[in-house]
């Protein structure tokens, strides 16, 4: 029997390769752990020297932060609580938001936070807006407003309050938020009611005695006779919607310095006169398709009023005013009528808040104003106001001057660019027929026409420009801006700061 090698020289054959898996021996096993364990601990020793290291740093970092001295953290409690009653806004209603005081405050640092808890006046104002409508009328719980309201009016203790409640829906506001408000009646101050007549029918029982009220703002309703009934020692009412005027001059309040009101015929205006006394400040209108004069009307003296506003000429036929020294007419008036109050009032009218009419100008009637204000001037008129306001003679007295325009486009001519240059280099200078110069100019624009680019409304010249500039750096405060989306936006010059206006004396 023979054996045939298939396979051929051993050389020939493939090559076959066997792995074996062989175990190191249990020493160098040991070994290798010891050594890993070693490495480690090394390791380790490195990162706790560096941990020490960043401990003697931050040591030494807050030995050094604790030598810095931070001025306002050692300001006195009673400074700092002035200046932070300075964050409030200047019309006194606080609306609750984390990103104005006095809630902004409390979230700075620490110490801020004590002071503004222990400042009572911070809290003492609050304004409510009780539920929305969006797309249809819902009810929402005001149990939020409530626990704000309670939480609020705590932090103010014992201090006068001022309170504004705004109800879209009179079913937004339970009964329960109504009575803790009535809680408050001892302490309230300034109430604003903000809410339908109907609604306010059903606040009734809301309606307790305000002992401490001397300011309230609200809308039409008779039931407002019982609320001032209730308070003897109001000084301001301001009726924002139609009010039956012969149930308020039926009250007795003797107190009573500023009424503002909406529609008033001829006689309720002389019995407002007569039977407030010591009322200084007046805004009313009247609808001049039906307002008529009493036959054989005598003008009629009333010397404590010193602030008058009115929507129109006609009022002025029945009074004399000999110390008025704030006068704002809305809408068209009768030059003969203005000049002969003017005249037999022999008042000293500082401050004029007028609309302007280029074909029909009498403010040079108008000799002893410091302060102008022109509550309407269309883009074409601006031309004609300048060049009219460049007069030598005319307003020797005045200082200061803003003009509001409704609507502006974004190509305003050179020409008025020049008128109102001229115009301000004149005021500017000193004159013989002047008795001051001009210290401060107001453009305010309402609106700009769709499509224009807010930021290319105001574009003067480059002569113009520096001339303008020139005016700045020899003290005149000057600033333009738009009103964009319910916000003021400066346009020139860019370091422009609004500023409030000046305050009535």
């Amino acid at each position: 029997m023979s054996i045939q090698n298939d396979g051929g020289h051993p050389s020939d054959r493939p090559a076959v390769s066997i792995s074996f898996s062989l175990k190191l021996p249990a020493q160098e096993r040991r070994q290798g752990v010891k050594s890993q364990i070693a490495l480690h601990k090394k390791s380790i020793e490195v990162l706790e020297k560096e941990h020490e290291e960043l401990e003697k740093e931050r040591e030494e970092l807050e030995k050094d932060l604790s030598l810095v001295v931070y001025p306002v953290l050692t300001l006195p409690v009673e400074i700092s609580s002035r200046i932070f009653l300075h964050c409030l806004p200047s019309h006194g209603r606080v609306t609750p938001s984390p990103t104005t005081a006095p809630l902004l405050l409390v979230q700075i640092c620490r110490h801020w936070r004590e002071v503004a808890l222990s400042t009572s006046r911070l809290w003492s104002s609050l304004y409510l807006y009780v539920g929305t409508i969006l797309g249809r009328r819902t009810v929402p719980v005001d149990l939020q407003e409530q626990n704000l309201l309670r939480t609020w009016f705590a932090r103010a203790k014992g201090s006068p309050l001022s309170l504004g409640l705004d109800i879209q829906c009179y079913e937004m506001a339970s009964p329960a938020l109504l009575d803790l408000v009535s809680s408050y009646a001892s302490q309230i101050q300034h109430l604003d009611l903000h809410m339908q007549p109907e609604q306010f029918q059903k606040l009734r029982p809301f309606l307790t005695p305000f002992p401490l009220l001397q300011h309230l703002a609200t809308i039409h309703s008779e039931d407002v006779q019982n609320l001032l009934i209730a308070s003897p020692l109001i000084r301001e009412i301001r009726l924002l919607c139609d009010y039956k005027l012969d149930l308020l001059v039926d009250q007795s309040l003797p107190f009573l310095t500023h009424l503002e009101v909406n529609t008033i015929t001829a006689e309720m205006f002389l019995a407002v006169l007569r039977n407030f006394p010591a009322l200084s400040h007046l805004k009313c209108s009247y609808d001049p398709h039906s307002f008529s004069i009493p036959d054989a009307s005598t003008p009629i003296t009333f010397p404590h009023l010193s602030s008058f506003h009115t929507n129109g000429s006609s009022l002025l036929r029945l009074v004399a005013f000999p110390n008025l020294c704030f006068l704002e007419i809305g809408y068209s008036a009768q030059r003969d009528v203005v000049q002969n109050f003017i005249s037999r009032s022999s008042c000293t009218i500082r401050y004029l808040v007028i609309p302007f009419e280029p074909h029909n100008c009498w403010l040079g009637i108008f000799t002893s104003i410091s302060v102008l204000e022109v509550t309407e001037c269309p883009e074409i008129a601006l031309w004609s106001l300048f060049g009219y306001l460049s007069s030598p003679t005319l307003l020797p007295r005045l200082t200061d001057i803003s003009i509001y325009s409704r609507s502006i486009s974004s190509n305003i001519k050179s020409d008025c660019y020049d008128a109102l240059f001229k115009m301000l280099h004149h005021r500017r200078r000193r004159h013989p027929l002047r008795a001051a110069i001009l210290r401060r100019f107001r453009i305010r624009i309402s609106s700009i026409n769709y499509g224009d680019n807010y930021s290319q409304i105001w574009r003067p010249g480059h002569l113009t420009t520096l001339a303008l500039e020139q005016l700045l750096e020899d003290g005149l405060d000057f600033g333009v801006c738009v009103l964009w989306k319910g916000v003021e936006i400066p346009l020139w010059p860019a370091t422009y700061v609004l500023e409030p206006e000046p305050n009535f004396p």
